[in-house]
């Protein structure tokens, strides 16, 4: 079964006590046939690894087979890691984490998944999804969709969101704050 790729980025993750968090991510995109870039930010410049495997060894061993190391930024600002995990077989279901290595202790975060590039002519299926604006009330639209995607017996290989997430009053409303 095919893992949704790029959905509606909402990712949970259960943080330390420490002051160190992701910002964004981390999440996968940019699958080709054989590698997927993992990106995110955290809260401070760290050096950092992915840990990742096929979710096939994953579930029977528990462990990770490959690890790609990442340096500290050379700035203190923190800034978006790209990474771009290669050497990967196509058409293949994948699972990772990000460790970041602060001082005190590593801070790690929930398990993600992707799925490389299925080899040339195999038939892909994906939806596209637009103008679902902002909404204050009622029950969040994007998460219903997400949810239904999720639990689809025939699953996308991926999900495009084709913007106008907003509405004008909101964009109003947020361009008026400072």
């Amino acid at each position: 079964m095919r893992t949704v790729l790029g959905i509606l980025i909402s990712s949970i993750f259960a943080f330390s006590a420490t002051a160190t968090s992701f910002v964004h991510g981390p999440y996968s995109g940019a699958p080709s046939e054989d590698s997927v870039t993992i990106s995110w930010r955290s809260s401070a410049s760290l050096p950092a690894w992915i840990e990742y495997s096929r979710l096939s060894d994953y579930e029977s061993f528990r462990t990770f087979t490959g690890l790609l190391e990442i340096p500290r930024s050379e700035s203190d600002v923190p800034e978006t890691v790209h990474a771009i995990l290669d050497n990967l077989d196509p058409d293949t279901e994948y699972v990772y984490r990000i460790v970041l290595d602060t001082t005190e202790s590593e801070f790690v975060s929930s398990l993600g998944r992707f799925v490389t590039e299925p080899p040339p002519g195999e038939i892909i299926e994906f939806a596209i999804l637009a103008d679902s604006q902002w909404q204050w009330e009622g029950d969040n639209r994007l998460e219903s969709v997400g949810d239904a995607i999720a639990v689809d017996e025939t699953p996308f290989d991926f999900v495009l969101h084709a913007g106008d997430i907003v509405s004008p009053f909101t964009a109003k409303v947020f361009a008026n704050i400072t």
